[in-house]
């Protein structure tokens, strides 16, 4: 009898030989290199029958409305569809190339039939060879291999046999299948079926290949004659969420059948739906993900983006908060609306206004961009918002320090200056109120596009969102349903103390804002500066405990004196510091790993390639250059990343 697969959304990701498009964006166009969501083209009449909106074909120029991904590999094929796990049999097995790069742990599903007994394997494989196996001879046998380990008596490494208790493996509800999950991490290999351990082995230095990342993994079957079923848990999962929407409950941001399990904060009753489910997720402190119930409308919030244990489960429809990037993303779009002056210079044929931002990171001193649909054409701008801005129709315009800022959880700024103000109100000084706006990054977002906008207060449950020209408004207030970001905070995440920005013994005279008295140090005279609107710089005179703030930098008539000692707010080369984020590809090869954040910070200046600095908790608190340049700040190992501000 052939065992069928059922239809699950999460494995549309892996990657086989020849690489297909996305479930989300599934027609392939322009020779294989893009992938379009639409089944249309778009209609631009300068590039012919390639672009008339008739049926998108391989060979076609442009997408209808321009909703399209790139391809990883530029020679796509366009998706199909295949059940919910990869098949594989006796005399058909998988190969399927993974990306666990910058996760903790590697995970694989397997579908067995319910009643019968099958002996399968998967090896997993590194680039240049194998690095362990793991095979289940039945229900209750099975062994792990590890290449190059132990005595290298088998298959130059060791084979460990294990047994696991005896109806241990339990069926899915719907009463034909088994799943069972092989969990590999570094330090161990973890065998799991319905959350419960069936076996578990702890590696040791001995262990050699089987502490590597898996990069390829095969199957095998023995003595059955129906289907098997694969799925991977891997990059390709994640990469294709960064793209969608939070839209409809029929997007692919819902994951239907399957269960972000456990990482639990709280479970909230009688929620209408799935979408609704996902907003008490972006309202509540600490949400990464939820899972959501639909026969009893029962919402769970998540702390981690995945929980802990996810996993296969009918009734169950899951979602993270990756899918709100793209929304932060568009917000930082102003549509019909031009950046006009600041020209670096126009680039012609770009396909998008994303790709003409995307354009302008590879020109030195690109800030902001302007893009015209109709003309294609991207022009790179030197101000983040231009020499004009004003309104025109047919233009979008967006600034690459906006973009920068989407995946960036603001409250890592808790750290030093408490850049993010829980429960804090920056009261009047609005320049608009903008609803609804569900989270404060893209509250954030917005402020960052809006002329003279540098500071925001954002009130979760009415998803309210105040864009303010003055640092704290009017002045803070308490108000425990809001929560506020002055950003010239940021400027000072990495500055405060640093001796290279501290003029000693010498006097930025003149161009004072203000006086302030009893201000006992320098770091608390500049603190009191990113909160003055205007304030550029400060001197402070330790002996009378007294700050005066300046409206420019290095004051009007900078001069040696003794007993004094002056700082810009901003000075030198500012590094942000986010926690439990991380930056992909390393910059440098082979990789260099670096014992001093200073030390790596030089490097990374001096290599073209490198965007940030990432610091491995596994690799003792080492520092590493990455490529970036996007930081993604849902670290699963507490890896904390460092960017130029």
């Amino acid at each position: 009898m052939l065992l069928r697969a059922a239809t699950l959304t999460l494995f549309v990701g892996l990657a086989l030989s020849d690489p297909s498009c996305p479930a989300t964006h599934p027609n392939v166009y322009y020779n294989g290199q893009y992938c379009c969501q639409s089944t249309k083209e778009k209609v631009y009449t300068p590039q012919g029958t390639k672009c008339d909106g008739s049926d998108i074909q391989r060979d076609s120029l442009c997408c209808e409305d321009d909703r399209y991904v790139k391809c990883a590999t530029d020679n796509c094929n366009a998706y199909t569809k295949p059940g919910d796990f990869l098949p594989f049999s006796v005399p058909n097995s998988v190969e399927v190339d993974t990306d666990f790069s910058d996760m903790d742990m590697e995970r694989f599903f397997v579908k067995l039939p319910c009643e019968t007994s099958v002996w399968f394997k998967l090896f997993l494989r590194r680039d240049d060879g194998p690095n362990s196996h793991v095979e289940l001879y039945s229900k209750v046998k099975g062994n792990i291999y590890c290449n190059g380990a132990g005595a290298k008596n088998w298959y130059s490494g060791e084979k460990t046999d294990f047994t696991m208790d005896d109806g241990a493996m339990q069926c899915e509800s719907d009463g034909n299948s088994i799943i069972i999950v092989v969990e590999k991490t570094a330090d161990r290999v973890t065998i799991k079926n319905k959350g419960k351990t069936l076996y578990n082995q702890d590696f040791t230095d001995n262990d050699a290949n089987c502490r590597q990342a898996t990069t390829k993994v095969k199957t095998q079957v023995w003595n059955y004659d129906g289907e098997l079923g694969l799925g991977v848990f891997d990059n390709s999962i994640i990469g294709a969420q960064t793209q969608l929407t939070v839209g409809t409950e029929s997007s692919s941001c819902f994951i239907k059948d399957f269960d972000y399990g456990q990482a639990d904060i709280k479970m909230i009753r009688n929620v209408d739906s799935a979408k609704v489910c996902l907003n008490q997720c972006a309202r509540q402190a600490g949400c990464q993900s939820m899972a959501f119930v639909p026969a009893n409308g029962d919402c769970w919030l998540k702390s981690k983006l995945y929980g802990d244990n996810p996993k296969p489960k009918v009734g169950v429809v899951s979602a993270n908060l990756l899918c709100q990037g793209i929304r932060v993303a568009n917000n930082c779009v102003k549509r019909d609306f031009d950046y006009w002056g600041a020209d670096i210079k126009m680039i012609s044929d770009v396909d998008s206004v994303m790709d003409c931002a995307e354009e302008a990171r590879n020109v030195e001193g690109g800030r902001s961009v302007a893009y015209q649909a109709s003309s294609r054409n991207c022009w790179v701008k030197y101000l983040d918002n231009g020499a004009r801005p004003e309104d025109k129709d047919g233009v979008d315009s967006v600034a690459i320090k906006c973009l920068d800022r989407v995946n960036i959880k603001l409250a890592g700024g808790k750290e030093g200056l408490d850049c993010f103000e829980e429960g804090v109100d920056f009261p009047g000084a609005d320049i608009k109120n903008v609803n609804p706006i569900y989270t404060i990054e893209e509250c954030d977002a917005l402020c960052q596009v809006e002329d003279g906008c540098i500071a925001i207060t954002h009130r979760p449950s009415t998803q309210d969102c105040w864009l303010k020209n003055k640092p704290n408004g009017n002045g803070k207030a308490f108000l425990d349903t809001v929560n506020s970001i002055n950003f010239n905070c940021f400027t000072l995440q990495a500055g405060l103390g640093d001796a290279d920005c501290v003029q000693e013994n010498y006097d930025f005279r003149g161009a004072d804002i203000k006086m302030i008295s009893s201000i006992y140090s320098l770091d608390d005279c500049v603190a009191l500066c990113a909160d003055e609107p205007g304030c550029a710089s400060v001197t402070h005179q330790p002996a009378t405990s007294r700050c005066w703030l300046k409206n420019k930098r290095f004051g009007a008539d900078p001069q040696d004196m003794d007993g004094v000692n002056s700082r810009n707010l901003q000075c030198g080369d500012v590094w942000c510091k986010h926690k439990k984020s991380f930056l992909y590809t390393y910059a440098n090869s082979p990789v260099v790993r670096f014992e001093s954040l200073d030390e790596a910070k030089e490097e990374c200046k001096a290599n073209d390639a490198c965007n940030g600095i990432t610091q491995e908790p596994y690799n003792s608190d080492t520092y590493s250059l990455r490529r970036g340049p996007t930081i993604h700040d849902w670290s699963p190992t507490d890896e904390t990343s460092y960017v130029l501000c």
